[in-house]
């Protein structure tokens, strides 16, 4: 045990105790500046406001700009005029590296397809109710029928369509 002691009192160990003192720290200088090199480490650009941009106008917005942008989602809203940009991911104003994506949620430039219900055989009163469930607009003819307040066929623009169609 006295040889294990002796050792740290020796002069070799003096010499690699010396050497490691001044390579550690310069060690951890290289790394560490080497790492802001090429991360950037505070390097950014702010975000620009896609809102309320058109879709045809993206490509010309971003041509000066740091950043790429990607249409993740469109959402349908008749209210809304088609083809805006709604929100971004990140926010306008954010720093972020150069080169990033920016995702654009954008109003639908078309209606969403549904398939269509069956209407036949139901009640006026039910049919009314599954197609406000499916967002459709329905128009409702009285005829002369046995039946009276049954939906007896359906159309779309005067032609039949069956259910399941789009």
């Amino acid at each position: 045990m006295k040889k294990f002691f002796s050792f740290f009192k020796s002069r070799a160990f003096f010499i690699n105790l010396g050497i490691a003192v001044i390579l550690l720290p310069l060690l951890f200088w290289i790394i560490f500046a080497w790492m802001a090199s090429y991360t950037r480490h505070g390097d950014f650009v702010v975000v620009p406001d896609f809102t309320n941009l058109k879709i045809n106008q993206l490509n010309s917005f971003v041509d000066d700009k740091s950043v790429s942008y990607e249409i993740i989602d469109s959402i349908w809203d008749p209210k809304l005029q088609k083809g805006l940009v709604l929100r971004q991911m990140p926010a306008p104003g954010a720093k972020v590296k150069q080169g990033r994506k920016v995702y654009l949620y954008v109003t639908a430039t078309h209606a969403p397809e549904i398939a269509m219900p069956k209407l036949v055989d139901l009640s006026m009163r039910q049919a009314m109710a599954v197609c406000e469930s499916y967002g459709l607009k329905a128009e409702f003819r009285s005829i002369d029928d046995p039946c009276d307040g049954c939906i007896l066929k359906q159309e779309y623009k005067k032609k039949p369509i069956n259910p399941g169609d789009p």
